[in-house]
């Protein structure tokens, strides 16, 4: 498994990227909580879209998920301070990692 980190000044660019290559794929989103464990945030939903704001020194990384039903959920990242894209053999097995400053990490496989 490869493991890379990507430098925020990259990652507009990188989720940009991340985006086009996995639009409509079915993810899962997990949600790593301190002190509250793991919760499966979003399962078996169409990926749609990754976009990133930035204002005043705050900086938000939205993950966007669809269904069948074009009903969308949209988990948002306040602060996230790292963002990381794990490989195994192919794009189809990529995972994307995005931690915050409250301790919180998602994971979008």
């Amino acid at each position: 498994m490869t493991i890379r980190e990507i430098p925020p000044e990259q990652w507009s660019a990188f989720l940009g990227d991340f985006r086009q290559r996995h639009a409509g794929w079915t993810a899962t989103l997990e949600l790593h909580q301190p002190g509250f464990g793991t919760l499966v945030w979003a399962d078996n939903r169409s990926f749609q879209d990754l976009l990133t704001e930035s204002a005043q020194r705050h900086r938000t990384i939205s993950v966007v998920l669809g269904s069948l039903t074009n009903f969308h959920l949209t988990h948002v990242v306040d602060d996230p301070t790292h963002v990381r894209v794990s490989q195994v053999e192919s794009v189809a097995d990529e995972e994307l990692e995005i931690d915050a400053a409250d301790g919180s990490l998602i994971v979008i496989n």
